[in-house]
């Protein structure tokens, strides 16, 4: 071969080899993770296509980190254009990023509803504030978390025998302000009413004009929603929540309300409890006063002895009535000034399991758990009563067969001719059950907290 023929043929050798040992090492360092920068000379030659190929992949493979790193900052509305149809990397990075954007969302909606319910817990356990009080803070702070535009609660109405008289508007709240509104509706009437009879949520999302208008400001206008939440516990309806948006409300967000509520409604349930022993707290010191002041009238007006007689007899005969319902319905027990156990009513052996004849005669701590006894505590009840005080709490006692029970107690002052105190009347309610379910809900919402 001439020689100009071999120094062709190594130069054509030469220019295919380099080529190729540079596209082994692009590869190699490729397939270690790296990105590498091509420097093959673009040809219209397989080996320059090659190079194109490489380069491209590379570019590539760029704009997919780039997308991964985005998803692993948490910037999930980043979008991503897959390189083709048969982009399964893409296509996977696509997937994880709306999981972990579907999980954030899910988290956010979780996170929201604990700390709803944290903060109205605080809320709800403020029992020091009065009851008027309580409803506007319930209200105020439901509107502003729930970015609404006004609320209203209403609170069932009751007589003294237990019969519904209606629902009264206790609050109404609305652009950070206490609306000033009175209304009282019959079951039945209104939606409010209708949610009361029927005891299931009411949420619109058509709401006819003629319905309510938020007044801003900017003028009057029709909300965009609407949603009824009846207050129950254990199917009793204790009021109805209504809140109006100018926006609609998520699923979670109706749930949110609806667990609220029996929350609400567990506080309203107290209240009233509270009230009507109370009212017959202060029944009983009126009836004592009176009779009293017409033993004292017996002894200083001899000639009316008879009209007198003849009203004791009478007033005697409304006491033992009254004393019978008490009976029926409460534990009764007295104690003398030692702390002694003098006198139980029968109701007091049926909750306790203790006969008459091994509760007489007992010390004031008798039924109380040793975790529950303080030292002095029968000396401080005594000094606050012989002030004229009463008391009223709930206590834990302890059954005779060992099981624990929450009774609402109220301490009252028993005195004699001259002033001084003789005795402790004490009247009790069991309200193991409420206190029973008050925990499970509390337990409920540290569970959905966590």
């Amino acid at each position: 071969m001439p020689v100009t023929g071999l120094y062709a043929a190594r130069f054509s050798i030469q220019s295919t080899s380099k080529p190729i040992i540079e596209l082994s090492k692009l590869v190699s360092e490729l397939s270690l993770g790296k990105f590498v920068q091509v420097n093959i000379r673009k040809t219209e030659d397989e080996i320059g296509k090659m190079g194109a190929a490489i380069e491209s992949m590379i570019s590539d493979l760029h704009k997919e980190v780039e997308f991964a790193e985005s998803i692993g900052k948490g910037q999930y509305e980043v979008s991503f254009d897959l390189l083709s149809q048969e982009d399964v990397m893409g296509v996977s990075l696509i997937k994880m990023r709306d999981n972990l954007q579907a999980a954030a969302e899910d988290d956010r909606k979780r996170n929201w509803a604990t700390e709803g319910f944290a903060r109205f817990a605080d809320v709800l356990r403020d029992t020091n504030k009065e009851e008027k009080d309580l409803y506007d803070s319930i209200i105020s702070q439901l509107v502003k978390y729930l970015e609404a535009n006004q609320g209203a609660l209403f609170v069932v109405l009751e007589d003294e025998e237990g019969q519904v008289q209606g629902l009264e508007l206790k609050s109404c709240y609305a652009y950070n302000r206490k609306k000033f509104t009175q209304k009282t509706l019959e079951a039945g009437e209104g939606l409010v009413g209708q949610v009361y009879l029927e005891k299931e949520t009411i949420y619109m999302t058509d709401v006819p004009d003629q319905y309510t208008s938020i007044t801003s400001g900017l003028g009057e206008a029709t909300p965009s929603c609407i949603i009824l939440v009846p207050l129950k516990l254990n199917d009793q309806v204790y009021g109805v929540l209504e809140m109006a948006l100018f926006r609609t409300l998520e699923r979670y967000e109706v749930e949110f309300l609806e667990k609220l509520g029996e929350s609400i409604a567990s506080s309203i349930s107290f209240g009233k409890i509270n009230a009507k022993t109370r009212h017959l707290l202060e029944k009983t010191c009126i009836q004592a006063e009176e009779m009293r002041s017409q033993e004292e009238e017996l002894r200083q007006n001899m000639e009316e002895l008879k009209a007198t007689q003849d009203e004791i007899r009478r007033r005697n005969h409304e006491m033992e009535a009254f004393t019978q319902a008490i009976n029926t319905s409460c534990m009764v027990m007295e104690y003398d000034q030692q702390g002694t156990i003098v006198m139980i009513n029968p109701r007091f052996c049926e909750i306790t399991g203790y006969r008459r004849d091994e509760v007489l005669g007992q010390q004031f701590g008798f039924l109380i758990p040793e975790s529950e006894k303080q030292p002095g505590e029968f000396d401080r009840i005594w000094h606050t009563l012989s002030m004229g005080d009463h008391i009223t709490k709930d206590v834990k006692r302890r059954k005779k067969n060992g099981d624990t029970i929450w009774l609402r107690a109220s301490f009252m002052p028993i005195f004699g001719l001259e002033g001084e105190l003789q005795k402790i009347s004490i009247i009790a309610f069991d309200i193991t059950v409420d206190k029973l379910q008050e925990e499970e809900r509390i337990k409920t919402l540290q569970s959905s907290m966590n």
